[in-house]
């Protein structure tokens, strides 16, 4: 079984994915891939340099090409939760490989993911609701190309909504109804 996890910035989308970690599915990140990407280049990690690099590299080496980068050595057999989409077409690779998988949207309200931004503060994330809303205009897809950041068009793509808007303990249990829902 797939879980693509996708959602606005600052919304729980990697907590989420721990859930099913702790389930015994293992995480893969495309942001992780791009990351390593970066630093064999000896490029700063920020997520400015996140997005133009990764619009980059999809330009350059198709829109699916870091769902390519992860794909390679996975196991048919195990379970898996993807994390950091940014294109429709590196969800539509991973759709044409693999039998099932659930795309899953994380959502939460706008000041509680600026809220999360500023706990978690990485990668220069944006503090600020100005940068915060720049950064977000782009993640969207606004006024970007095809192969760029299309992350609305990623959420359009999703099975189910999860809506992250109290305790840990209550998105976990929105996530353990969606396990016991797939008998996982």
């Amino acid at each position: 079984m797939i879980i693509g996890v996708v959602g606005p910035i600052g919304s729980g989308k990697d907590l989420v994915a721990s859930f099913f970690v702790e389930r015994g599915f293992e995480k893969i990140s495309l942001g992780d891939a791009l990351r390593d990407e970066l630093r064999d280049n000896g490029i700063e990690v920020t997520r400015k340099n996140l997005q133009d690099f990764g619009d980059k590299f999809r330009l350059e080496k198709g829109a699916d090409y870091l769902a390519k980068k992860v794909f390679i050595g996975l196991d048919e057999n195990k379970n898996y939760v993807f994390t950091s989409f940014r294109n429709p077409e590196e969800i539509r690779f991973l759709k044409e490989k693999f039998d099932e998988v659930l795309v899953l949207m994380v959502d939460a309200p706008f000041g509680f993911r600026l809220q999360n931004l500023r706990n978690r503060n990485r990668e220069k994330d944006p503090i600020s609701v100005e940068e915060f809303m720049d950064v977000e205009s782009r993640d969207f897809g606004v006024g970007q190309e095809k192969h760029a950041q299309q992350n609305a068009s990623c959420f359009e793509m999703a099975n189910r909504i999860i809506v992250n808007n109290g305790s840990l303990e209550e998105l976990k249990q929105k996530v353990n109804l969606i396990l016991k829902e797939l008998d996982l």
